[in-house]
């Protein structure tokens, strides 16, 4: 598409979003990864099941061509056993650098 001699611009966006739902027993980084890869690419997977204190959802951050708010339901089968996920976004702040928590500071 182009408008007035320019080529458009594919709109993209930070966001962060909370996966809900997901049985314990398939919680692990590549499931979260795959629900969260359905709105976008995921930049920042917060998943840590020892370190979480709230184990009833994980935060991804992801860049996303969605314009509107996310408010969705997946469906998952998880051993022939259907689950409905739940995945909204929040409001959470991003930085393209390593949060100093997680930086190594032994260097």
């Amino acid at each position: 598409m182009e408008v007035m001699g320019m080529k458009a611009i594919r709109y993209e966006r930070v966001m962060w979003i909370k996966i809900t739902g997901v049985p314990i027993l398939a919680w692990d980084e590549s499931n979260f990864s795959s629900i969260a890869g359905f709105f976008g690419k995921v930049l920042v997977n917060t998943f840590s099941f020892w370190n979480n204190n709230d184990i009833s959802m994980v935060k991804v951050c992801i860049l996303s061509a969605f314009q509107e708010k996310i408010n969705d339901e997946l469906v998952v089968n998880l051993d022939g056993v259907v689950y409905r996920v739940g995945v909204f976004e929040i409001e959470d702040e991003w930085t393209p650098f390593k949060p100093f928590w997680m930086a190594d500071v032994s260097k």
